[in-house]
């Protein structure tokens, strides 16, 4: 656990990321400086994984674009681990963000394997380990994973896709967890041929945080099958875990 911390004047927001990975935000709040006209801010973050970390530090005009045209002023921004934080810096007490307790998937069917490549979204050193194509405008979100270390937040429209080969006649369950405030779509095409589709706004709750699924029971019809969730709400959707086991 660490703390960003700057002396300022002006806002801004404060963004810890890694690629495409986002961790933690705090936008615009700071503090007065006693008898200074400077502010303080800080952002309290976990880090699960070792390695590089991009720090961006950007204007937060609150929507007002001609608030700051004095200009926005940083002094000494410092990066601390939480047990090395000096009494100067931010305030009082550490503020981690809440250590989330691990989700356990729901048991595999006996003898089922999972057919997906990396149904997690996690990362990986090749497109083939990753498994998955992603249209349009997304991020990962390592501050709220279900499962494993990240979930995938689809804009409204983007697509994400794998192609699966399956036995023909065979039945199989496309499954996919969001959080409850998302809308997702899911569908399965086998060449030009729509197979089944899910676009019901219900979302089946799993009584862990606000996280749900939405899921599709076909029969495969050939071989390979193409799988796609797209974010069809009018705000970004946050899902994780998707899952494609041969029905019980």
């Amino acid at each position: 656990m660490y703390r960003l911390h700057c002396f300022l004047r002006g806002r801004i927001n404060m963004i810890i990321e890694s690629g495409q990975t986002f961790y933690a935000a705090k936008n615009g709040n700071s503090q007065p400086v006693p008898n200074t006209v400077w502010r303080s801010t800080e952002l309290d973050f976990r880090i699960e994984k070792a390695g590089f970390y991009t720090v961006r530090l950007e204007r937060d005009d609150n929507g007002e674009p001609t608030v700051q045209d004095n200009g926005v002023f940083l002094h000494l921004c410092t990066i601390h681990r939480s047990d090395n934080v000096p009494r100067s810096i931010g305030t009082d007490g550490f503020k981690p963000p809440r250590e989330r307790t691990l989700w356990t998937p729901p048991p595999r069917p006996s003898g089922g394997s999972e057919k997906f490549i990396n149904p997690s979204f996690e990362e990986a050193t090749s497109a083939n380990k990753f498994g998955w194509t992603i249209e349009q405008s997304h991020r990962f979100r390592a501050d709220m994973p279900l499962h494993d270390h990240r979930a995938l937040e689809l804009e409204s429209g983007s697509i994400v896709t794998q192609k699966v080969k399956l036995v023909k006649g065979v039945d199989y369950n496309f499954r996919c967890y969001l959080t409850e405030e998302g809308s997702l779509g899911l569908s399965v095409v086998r060449l030009d041929t729509l197979v089944a589709e899910n676009n019901d706004e219900h979302v089946q709750s799993i009584g862990y945080g606000n996280w749900g699924y939405k899921q599709v029971t076909f029969k495969a019809i050939g071989t390979q099958h193409n799988f796609t969730a797209v974010a069809n709400g009018a705000t970004p959707t946050i899902i994780d875990y998707c899952t494609l086991y041969k029905a019980i």
